[in-house]
């Protein structure tokens, strides 16, 4: 039994009209949606029970009308983090399953009619491993995310290259004397670039951890950046000149706000800026919207009773373009977007509904 909400919203900022379309699908019982793909037929929106582990994916045609809602099990991931489109359709899934209460990172591979074709858990040493990120490549998939050692107290940055079978090719930790992880690998060209936090090499409680690696898993170059309290890379894209990277900060303002770092290709840093719209804004990613417009999108306070979701578009300089928020009766929490063409967006995630809804959220921008 489900539930479909369709609300339509449209509101002027700047120079741009925005409309809104956001579809609730309601499952009946705690859900989070984690990720959508866009395909020849419409898109697929994956996500998991959280009482029960199970894993779904929802099927909807190109005008968002719901198709089929397919279970993929329980048993497979307790934690689904990534979803990923091979070349070949097929879905590449991962995250960490708990085998003697520790954490070990597991791959699920599906067909385009989500049958399971391949699972299993990767043999990698330590108390607890897990996945945040995946980058596939011509030759398997690296994989970024944490690690601790068994006895160990921290945890360390882990980088893992696999081949097609899921083999490892090399892993590679980056640590210290406290905790360090990625959240997000972008292939940076002649490498790999990983983002993610550090609380060993700061000047504050955690800073953002901007690493780079060669292809053999050489670490090439590390950066941090941050203030007094707690940051946190989360997003990253490549652009012309260098690289854009997004994150979570609390060091600048009185509560938590997006910040951006541009880099060089190097690692230099060229400049740092706040977003600040003076109330709570966890971003969720950084995606690259046109050519010199990039989209951050996230969950913003809306001063009274719930966070909202907002997409802020930027030029190349981090500079604010325009912004549209989607305001909702109760809390919205967007994990992913994507770009579907050149004016349009489509994003899911969960909201506190009657019960834990997903939803879709469908942005359309006009001149």
């Amino acid at each position: 039994m489900f539930k479909i909400f369709l609300f339509i919203t449209a509101l002027m900022f700047l120079a741009a009209t925005a409309s809104a379309r956001v579809i609730y699908i309601d499952l009946g019982n705690s859900e989070e949606a984690i990720s959508i793909t866009q395909e020849d037929y419409g898109y697929v929106l994956f996500g998991q029970h959280r009482n029960t582990n199970e894993i779904f994916a929802i099927t909807f045609d190109k005008n968002l009308d719901l198709l089929k809602i397919n279970s993929i099990g329980e048993r497979f991931l307790d934690r689904l983090n990534v979803v990923e489109k091979t070349p070949d359709n097929r879905f590449f899934l991962s995250g960490n399953k708990l085998l003697l209460d520790q954490a070990k990172i597991a791959i699920l591979e599906l067909n385009s009619y989500f049958v399971v074709l391949n699972y299993f858990i990767l043999p990698v040493s330590g108390a607890d491993q897990w996945v945040e990120s995946a980058l596939l490549t011509d030759d398997g998939y690296v994989l970024a995310g944490g690690h601790r050692s068994i006895g160990g107290n921290w945890y360390d940055a882990l980088l893992i290259k696999c081949d097609n079978s899921g083999k490892i090719i090399w892993s590679k930790k980056f640590g210290g004397s406290s905790d360090e992880w990625f959240s997000k690998i972008i292939d940076g060209g002649d490498g790999y670039l990983c983002v993610g936090s550090t609380e060993s090499y700061t000047k504050g409680m955690a800073d953002f951890l901007v690493t780079f690696f060669s292809r053999t898993g050489k670490l090439i170059w590390w950066k941090t950046a941050g203030g007094e309290k707690w940051d946190r890379a989360i997003s990253a894209t490549m652009v012309n000149d260098g690289f854009l990277i997004l994150g979570l900060s609390n060091s600048f303002t009185d509560y938590n706000s997006p910040l951006l770092l541009k880099t060089d290709k190097s690692g230099k840093i060229i400049w740092q800026k706040v977003l600040d719209l003076k109330t709570e804004f966890f971003p969720k990613g950084l995606i690259e919207f046109q050519e010199n417009l990039y989209c951050v999108y996230g969950n913003i306070w809306n001063g009274e009773n719930r966070f909202d979701v907002i997409f802020i578009f930027l030029d190349q300089n981090g500079d604010l373009v325009f912004k549209k928020v989607i305001e909702e009766k109760n809390d919205q929490n967007i994990n992913s977007s994507i770009i579907i063409s050149k004016n349009e967006i489509i994003g899911t995630g969960s909201s506190d509904n009657i019960s834990k809804d997903v939803f879709l959220i469908f942005l359309e921008l006009k001149e």
